[in-house]
């Protein structure tokens, strides 16, 4: 079976959402077969996200589809990711099951955030590790706090590539991350990927 993600992503004048989807192909291939590969559309803010998956999934095509959001906020003990959505933005699931809806919890930020060896790799010797190493449980850190542990640790790094900027980095911090150690670390992560590893057939 094929499948496609669609997924949130901010835009940006010099880095436009096919740019950052090449981030994200990136991540998926380090951590999937390439003959099990998901297709990837950025579909920009998150409510656009939401309607481009329900008007794919009305279609009724053999592909399965799959929303990929940031939850914004933790998920609750017990919620499934409907749920989550239903009470965060009053979402309709579409019909749709729950292998079909999967979270970013809270943040894209908390992928990243996971992976310290690949902010070193990126950012380089001036990143100041001790602002984003040992922060515990990443599911249970704010969108914003994880912004600014970010800004923190690369607030030294010099001009050329700079602090941490979301639409400008992502796309390279995705590419770089070490899928395996983001699953240990990122439940819902773990399991969009049980589930593509189901899904997916060989192209």
């Amino acid at each position: 079976m094929t499948v496609k993600i669609f997924a949130e992503g901010k835009d940006h004048k010099s880095r436009p959402l096919q740019f950052l989807r090449l981030g994200f192909q990136d991540f998926f291939r380090n951590g999937l077969p390439a003959h099990k590969q998901p297709d990837i559309e950025m579909c920009g803010p998150r409510g656009t996200a939401h309607r481009d998956f329900c008007n794919a999934v009305k279609k009724k095509t053999s592909t399965f589809n799959i929303l990929l959001v940031d939850s914004e906020k933790p998920v609750s003990a017990g919620n499934t990711t409907w749920q989550h959505l239903k009470s965060s933005d009053n979402w309709d699931n579409c019909g749709t099951s729950d292998d079909q809806c999967h979270l970013m919890v809270q943040a894209t930020e908390a992928w990243i955030i996971a992976d310290i060896q690949a902010l070193k790799t990126f950012y380089g010797g001036k990143l100041e590790e001790r602002h984003v190493a040992n922060l515990g449980n990443i599911g249970q850190i704010s969108p914003k706090d994880l912004v600014t542990a970010l800004k923190k640790a690369t607030y030294k790094v010099p001009r050329k590539i700079g602090t941490y900027h979301k639409t400008k980095h992502t796309r390279e911090l995705l590419s770089l991350l070490d899928v395996n150690l983001v699953r240990s670390k990122a439940p819902h992560c773990n399991l969009l990927f049980r589930v593509l590893e189901q899904q997916l057939t060989p192209l």
